[in-house]
């Protein structure tokens, strides 16, 4: 059995009433942290796609240096 003093009851009743902002505010912040990985990943997608195309231009450029010696 336990036994809880008027001033524990407050105290626990003060604390009840942060939670339903503490979970807003949790939410919240899952919220931005989706947008911000999504984010990253679409960077690092582009980022991905441009060395592509630079090695690709690479290539190309040595080719046809190659082709204009001989």
């Amino acid at each position: 059995m336990y036994i809880i003093s008027t001033l524990q009851c407050e105290k626990l009743l003060g604390e009840a009433v942060v939670l339903p902002g503490l979970r807003s505010e949790l939410e919240a912040l899952r919220r931005r942290q989706g947008r911000i990985i999504n984010s990253n990943a679409l960077l690092f997608t582009s980022v991905s796609l441009l060395c592509k195309i630079y090695y690709y231009l690479c290539c190309k450029c040595v080719i046809l240096f190659v082709c204009t010696k001989s």
